[in-house]
């Protein structure tokens, strides 16, 4: 059985080291080392086939070079299940006038 992706992540080549950090948080195992070397005699990260995608952000979390985007699908809920919750935006602080 094959899960519906939530969304889908971007690996720049160019930025990626082949370090394997990601290929082993990865929960759905979407993420690989290329079977090739590129100029550089790296084989860096590479998204696998398929739509399992979870957009858990594991793998951009243990990325140390920052090479790694995730991008969630417009209207999933969080990865835990939670529906999430709403932020306000950020204020100055607030002054609060002193009873006379």
């Amino acid at each position: 059985m094959t899960s519906k992706g939530r969304g889908r992540i971007r690996i720049d080549a160019e930025r990626c080291k082949g370090c394997g950090l990601c290929v082993a948080a990865c929960p759905k195992g979407q993420v690989r080392l290329a079977r090739g070397v590129d100029g550089r005699g790296i084989r860096v990260a590479e998204v696998g086939e398929g739509e399992r995608c979870s957009a858990c952000g594991s793998c951009f979390a243990v990325c140390p070079d920052v090479a790694i985007t995730v991008y969630r699908k417009v209207g999933t809920p969080p990865v835990d299940g939670s529906p999430g919750r709403r932020q306000s935006p950020k204020r100055g602080p607030r002054h609060r006038k002193q009873a006379a």
